[in-house]
């Protein structure tokens, strides 16, 4: 029965009757694609899963406030974008740091430095995309985000400037920044 639902139908079934089921269903549609943004954010599965029930729990609590008029999902990942982000401000090894502002020097820290004479040669892709995600974790959460919704949930430009509440324009910049 709510398998047949859309999750416009879904959220307003339990906005009206505060019906479980609902949420259940809105649970299993979205659990993956949300703990996947939260583990690209944050790079810890522990922190990620919590991320992720605070997200749900505040979808829970706030689900008054979604209005008809607009996509659930777009609604729903400005919530799981918003939640990641200030976990990530509050952490305590938040330290932003400007791609200007990283010199030779910075770069030939124990964290930077990747020594290939530890991989075979038929791991070469591992240690592409393990550079690829040190790189990745480097990135400022503004640039984070963008590239997750992007790249990873495959979301137009305006629909990330409606879940992060940014112009369109800043949105591209800032996914060519990242990139």
């Amino acid at each position: 029965l709510y398998k047949e639902h859309t999750d416009e139908e879904l959220i307003l079934l339990l906005q009206k009757n505060d019906d479980i089921k609902a949420f259940d269903e809105l649970v299993f549609r979205y659990k993956d694609r949300i703990m996947n943004i939260m583990f690209n954010f944050i790079n810890d599965r522990n922190e990620a899963e919590d991320l992720t029930q605070d997200a749900f729990l505040k979808l829970y609590k706030y689900k008054d406030q979604y209005k008809k008029f607009s996509k659930f999902s777009t609604w729903f990942f400005a919530i799981a974008m918003n939640t990641a982000r200030n976990s990530y401000k509050k952490s305590k090894d938040y330290f932003p740091v400007s791609i200007y502002d990283v010199d030779e020097e910075d770069l030939q820290t124990p964290d930077m430095i990747l020594d290939l004479d530890e991989y075979e040669f038929e791991d070469i892709n591992n240690v592409r995309l393990d550079c690829l995600k040190r790189s990745f974790d480097l990135l400022d959460p503004m640039h984070k985000e963008v590239i997750i919704l992007r790249f990873t949930e495959e979301k137009e430009y305006e629909e990330i400037a409606i879940i992060l509440n940014i112009p369109a324009g800043t949105v591209k910049s800032r996914v060519n920044r990242g990139r």
